[in-house]
């Protein structure tokens, strides 16, 4: 069986990550408009790559992930969006089911990149995958992170605690159309 196709938007080309996405994605994780909500510093180059190959290896263990976003107009690298099973250490844990999650360079904030990649990699989750439900969390001074969940049909189901922080934990159910 082959692998469904990747997303793409009118504005938006979606591809898995790759180890040569290294570089850019140290930019995004280093910047600290982008790690504001993110309650610690820049990412190191380690903590980095940790988090690519993390990014990669789940495509192969449960068929879905982020995927490395660009600009179909300029080529230049938007940012990241998609889906992931962490098994974070949040209390109370979180619903097994995809954690949704989006970040982009501060550059595409503000201009409908995130809720287009997010709204067609919903879409591509339930038709591909048959998963309805996914969960999100956000740092409750996000503003527009939690303004897009709720565009997206996510709803706050409670408070948790996360990294010694209050998060909001949020859940959707229901078609991405």
């Amino acid at each position: 069986m082959s692998e469904p196709p990747d997303p793409e938007t009118p504005r938006l080309v979606f591809r898995r990550p790759r180890p040569d996405d290294f570089a850019e994605c140290l930019a995004l994780w280093s910047d600290p408009i982008v790690i504001r909500h993110f309650g610690r510093g820049a990412y190191t180059g380690e903590e980095t790559w940790s988090r690519l190959v993390q990014k990669i290896g789940q495509w192969t263990a449960f068929g879905y992930g982020y995927w490395m976003l660009r600009d179909k107009e300029s080529g230049r690298f938007a940012g990241e969006a998609g889906f992931a099973t962490l098994r974070r250490d949040i209390e109370p844990p979180l619903e097994p089911v995809p954690e949704a999650g989006w970040v982009l360079s501060p550059w595409a904030h503000g201009k409908g990149f995130a809720f287009e990649a997010m709204q067609a990699g919903l879409l591509w989750l339930e038709s591909h995958l048959g998963y309805r439900r996914t969960t999100a969390i956000i740092d409750p001074d996000n503003a527009p992170s939690l303004h897009l969940a709720a565009r997206l049909g996510y709803r706050e189901t409670r408070r948790a605690l996360f990294r010694e922080r209050e998060t909001v934990v949020l859940e959707r159910a229901g078609s991405a159309g």
